[in-house]
């Protein structure tokens, strides 16, 4: 099966393999913390940064946002970031749905230096439950997670859901954009459009990525 999903994310991220200056570190050093705990002013300034950009603002009104669950298996009190983002930002789309369950626990990928050693796409999707009322089926959902880098984590999850229902539409919104150099400018602001494809043998293939000016 291999199929197409459309993507915007908003900031810039720079992995800690790469080597960078002390204010850089900084930089990746606060967006993760900020990643990580979700906190009311990170998503207030999440929130705000959105809507400081009409084209992604517009990407994301046609759709229900749905939080991608993180690697391992949630306790009831445990802290779930994409939830809160979610929350956060509920204003700019149809809503949020949270219809994923993690069953399994996957390998995280932001301790795994190659990107063969991160979870495949079908590890991803076999690893989550979909809950859909069958009495009702928004016609699209928006995939919403943190950083994006294979892909493989988003086209799981779509490929979760379109085993439950192939016709609902599916697109992507990552926080942030795994990159090779923050911007010279210090802002970790640089939206960007673009489609990904994954592939039959759960590859991911990105082509289309468009920067906003």
């Amino acid at each position: 099966m291999d199929f197409d999903l459309e993507f915007c994310t908003l900031l810039d991220y720079v992995p800690k393999s790469r080597l960078l200056s002390a204010s850089d570190e900084i930089r990746r050093s606060q967006l993760l913390n900020g990643l990580k705990k979700a906190t009311p002013l990170y998503r207030d300034n999440l929130a705000s940064a959105i809507s400081s950009f009409p084209d992604v603002k517009t990407y994301l009104s046609g759709g229900y946002l749905v939080p991608v669950p993180g690697s391992n298996k949630y306790l009831p009190d445990s802290v779930k970031p994409m939830e809160l983002f979610g929350d956060s930002i509920a204003h700019l789309s149809l809503g949020v749905l949270n219809i994923f369950k993690r069953i399994q626990a996957v390998k995280k990928s932001a301790f795994l230096k190659h990107a063969v050693e991160r979870p495949s796409t079908f590890e991803h999707a076999a690893s989550l439950e979909v809950e859909i009322s069958p009495l009702f089926y928004p016609r699209k959902l928006i995939l919403l997670d943190d950083i994006l880098t294979t892909g493989r984590t988003v086209c799981g999850a779509a490929l979760a859901i379109r085993k439950v229902n192939p016709e609902i539409e599916i697109s992507v919104f990552c926080i942030a954009r795994n990159t090779d150099r923050f911007r010279s400018d210090g802002s970790l602001r640089n939206p960007r459009f673009g489609k990904m494809r994954m592939l039959p043998d759960g590859n991911v293939q990105f082509s289309l990525e468009v920067f906003l000016k």
